[in-house]
């Protein structure tokens, strides 16, 4: 501590206190931290969003096309197509 060679007074003032280190410390971990999250979250949704092949469904009906219910069937078959 500096002190005047006139002066048998003791300076009671602190030097300032830096937290220089702490805070690149604190600002490199919370770096890390978001390039973290930001590559974690492409690889998910590039991976979620992956273009599927879209199957064709097959819906099947039972309808009487033959006998005295048939003018039924051949109407609810034309319904259907």
């Amino acid at each position: 501590m500096y002190r005047p060679k006139s002066s048998n007074k003791k300076c009671h003032s602190a030097p300032p206190i830096t937290v220089e280190g702490r805070l690149d410390a604190e600002s490199s971990s919370l770096s890390f931290a978001v390039i973290s999250i930001i590559l974690v979250s492409l690889m998910v949704f590039s991976f979620g969003c992956a273009k599927k092949e879209e199957k064709e469904i097959k819906i099947g009906a039972i309808l009487s096309l033959t006998g005295k219910a048939a003018s039924y069937g051949e109407w609810a078959q034309k319904g259907i197509t």
